[in-house]
C-alpha cells in the first residue's frame, strides 16, 4: 500500500516538475529574422533584437512602444511591461515642450535622439529653389528621366532594396514614415530604422517625408493646425528638415496644403502608379510589371518622363517589380535620378539646415 501511495505521489508531482523545468519560452521559440513574431510566424521571439525592440505586441510585430510591451504583450515572445521611455510620441504634442524648430544635421538619420518633442513653429520658413510650395506636383519637369520613389519604409525589406538599386547603379527617393507598422519610432535608441536611413542617404538616395509621411500617417485633412504642423516637425526631429513630402492617402486640402506652403515643403502626388500594394504576391506582381510596361514601353525620352511610386515595406516590390521596372525603363532610354534631380531642383534646396 506504502508502495502504491508513494508511486501515485510521484505520478501526480511528474508534470509540474517537467512544466516547471521548462525554459520560459517554448521550445520553438527563436530569434525573428524580420520583426514579426509570435505562434503564428513560426515562433520568432523579439529577444535578440538590437536596443530595446524587445516586446511582441499582440498584433505579432517586435517594437518597444507601450503598444508592444503593455496590454497584449505576448511574454512568451519578448519581454513585457517594461516599454521605454522612448516610446512612440502621442499624436498631439505635449503641454510645456521647448519652443522652436528642431535642430537638423547634414545627414538625415544623424540627429540626436535625446532632443525634447517639438513645439510646432508658427510662421512661414523661407522659400528656396524655384518650386512651387503648398501645391501638388504630379509629374516631373527634366524629360527622358524616371524617378523611383517608394513610400511608408524603412521596413524590413528596404535593405534588400538598397542592395539591389546599388547593383543596377540607380538612385531613388523614399518617402519615409516616423512610426507606422507597429515598428515602433525611427529614432528610437538602437532602431534598426535610423541605420537603414542612413546608409540610404550615405549611398546617394534622396530622403523625403511621408506622413504615412510624416510621423503617425494620419490622415493631414482631418488634424487641426497645430497637430499638422506637429507630425511634420516630430518627422524633422527624428531626422532632419526636407523639402519634399507626399501626404497619406493622398489627402492634402486647402488647409492642408496652407500648413505646408509654411513649413516648406513640395507637395508630391505621382503620375506613374504600380499598385504594388495591392499585388504583393508572386502572382500578382505581374499586374504591376504590367502597369509598368504598359504606361513606359513605347513612349518617347525626348517628350516624356515618369514620377512613379511603390513601397519598400512590400516584398514582391523589393524581389520581383523593382529590378524589372528599372531594365524596363534603360531598355527604353530613360535615366532613372532622385525626385529633386527629375524637378531640376538643386541637391542644396532638399534638406534645411
Amino acid at each position: 500500500m506504502f508502495t502504491n501511495k508513494l508511486l501515485l505521489s510521484l505520478l501526480l508531482s511528474l508534470p509540474f516538475a517537467l512544466v516547471s523545468g521548462l525554459p520560459k519560452e517554448p521550445l520553438f521559440s527563436r530569434d525573428s529574422p524580420n520583426g514579426r513574431c509570435g505562434a503564428q510566424f513560426s515562433g520568432y521571439s523579439c529577444t535578440s533584437l538590437p536596443g530595446t525592440y524587445q516586446c511582441c505586441s499582440q498584433y505579432n510585430w517586435c517594437g518597444e512602444t507601450l503598444g508592444h510591451c503593455g496590454t497584449g504583450c505576448q511574454p512568451a515572445y519578448g519581454r513585457c511591461n517594461g516599454a521605454s521611455s522612448s516610446s512612440s510620441s502621442p499624436t498631439t504634442p505635449p503641454t510645456g515642450t521647448p519652443t522652436g524648430t528642431p535642430t537638423s544635421t547634414t545627414n538625415p538619420a544623424s540627429t540626436s535622439t535625446s532632443a525634447p518633442t517639438p513645439t510646432p513653429p508658427s510662421g512661414t520658413r523661407p522659400k528656396i529653389g524655384n518650386l512651387p510650395y503648398g501645391m501638388d506636383i504630379f509629374s516631373c519637369i527634366k524629360k527622358g528621366t524616371i524617378a523611383l520613389t517608394y513610400d511608408d519604409g524603412p521596413w524590413i525589406y528596404t535593405s534588400r532594396l538598397l542592395d539591389i538599386l546599388r547593383n543596377k547603379g540607380v538612385k531613388a527617393t523614399f518617402f519615409v514614415t516616423g512610426n507606422n507598422l507597429d515598428k515602433g519610432a525611427i529614432d528610437a535608441p538602437g532602431s534598426q530604422w535610423r541605420s537603414i536611413i542612413a546608409r540610404a542617404y550615405s549611398e546617394g538616395h534622396q530622403i523625403a517625408s511621408h506622413t504615412r509621411h510624416s510621423w503617425d500617417h494620419l490622415d493631414m485633412d482631418t488634424l487641426s493646425e497645430t497637430n499638422r504642423r506637429f507630425q511634420m516637425t516630430r518627422l524633422e526631429q527624428a531626422l532632419c528638415i526636407r523639402t519634399y513630402m507626399r501626404p497619406p492617402y493622398i489627402r492634402c486640402e486647402n488647409a492642408c496644403r496652407r500648413t505646408m506652403a509654411d513649413l516648406g515643403y513640395h507637395v508630391i502626388i505621382w503620375d506613374l502608379n504600380t499598385d504594388d500594394y495591392n499585388n504583393d504576391s508572386p502572382q500578382l506582381i505581374e499586374n504591376s510589371k504590367r502597369i509598368v510596361r504598359d504606361e513606359v514601353v513605347g513612349t518617347s525620352p525626348a517628350n516624356m518622363n515618369f514620377m512613379s511610386i511603390a513601397h519598400d515595406i512590400h516584398e514582391q516590390t523589393v524581389v520581383s517589380l523593382t529590378e524589372y521596372q528599372i531594365d524596363i525603363g534603360i531598355q527604353s532610354g530613360y535615366q532613372h535620378v532622385r525626385l529633386g534631380e527629375c524637378m531640376n531642383d538643386p541637391e542644396a534646396n532638399w534638406y534645411r539646415t
